[in-house]
């Protein structure tokens, strides 16, 4: 199962539920520098302008299945880990794509 949650409800939930600190926040209650941080650490599963879903699906398929890719992993010791998200990342892309439910 795939979860997708966006940067907006991310900071919300941090923000309502008083995980930052006061210094964090705005006078306006925003926490533009946690939204900046998170922006920075999250992938991004933005439809490109050139290439249609089916060509980004295709390429997550081609990366996860290289060899050199799943050598690097193995010897890293994060296959699992990086296999996990690949798999969501490629749910992610498709449930978009089919403007739909992750959950199905």
């Amino acid at each position: 199962m795939a979860l997708m949650l966006t940067l907006d409800d991310a900071v919300n939930v941090l923000i309502r539920g008083g995980y930052l600190d006061e210094g964090y926040l705005d006078e306006d209650g925003d926490a533009v520098c946690v939204r900046s941080e998170l922006e920075q650490r999250c992938y991004s599963i933005a439809k490109s302008e050139s290439n249609s879903w089916f060509d980004e699906v295709r390429r997550d398929i081609e990366y996860v299945t290289s060899p050199d890719e799943i050598g690097k992993h193995i010897v890293a010791g994060d296959l699992v880990g990086w296999l996990e998200t690949c798999r969501d990342n490629i749910i992610g892309e498709l449930t978009l794509a089919a403007g739909g439910d992750a959950d199905g």
